[in-house]
């Protein structure tokens, strides 16, 4: 749970454009040739290294995205900014039926980990700012909470 954790928190992080980066000359080989394979044509890709994770910022078919491997070249998750309008239908309705009277931020983080797609929606009112993370199905957690 906590590398679970970790992983869509500097996913989340590194997707809104965060320090960290380098070259990537310590990108394992392992890591190089599963990216290479995956993500054939990425540009302007960017390597990151955090609590022995590889992240690979890069550019693909217009869209930014980032890859998160392990040492092994596994990859343990990818993530992109969208929109609010993208997300899928059960989560816009069920964002309106719990939270109709806050304000939904337009930039969405989306996630994908272990075969699960999430969604980090920021909301606010007069009072406060929430984080969200919303499940495909309509699931809605508050991750965090700030009183304004």
């Amino acid at each position: 749970m906590k590398k679970l954790t970790t992983i869509i928190a500097v996913l989340a992080i590194f997707i809104s454009g965060s320090a960290f980066a380098f070259t990537g000359d310590n990108v394992t080989r392992e890591v190089k040739e599963a990216f290479e394979k995956k993500f054939n044509g990425a540009r302007g890709v960017s390597w990151k290294e955090s609590n022995d994770l590889f992240f690979a910022s890069f550019e693909l078919n217009q869209r930014k995205l980032t890859a998160a491997y392990n040492a092994d070249g596994e990859l343990l998750g990818l993530s992109r900014n969208i929109s609010i309008s993208e997300v899928p239908l059960t989560v816009s309705e069920s964002l309106k039926r719990n939270f109709g009277d806050y304000q939904i931020l337009e930039s969405v983080t989306e996630v994908l980990y272990d075969g699960q797609t999430s969604y980090y929606i920021n909301a606010e009112n007069a009072t406060r700012s929430l984080q969200l993370k919303c499940y495909a199905d309509g699931e809605i957690a508050i991750t965090k909470r700030v009183k304004k």
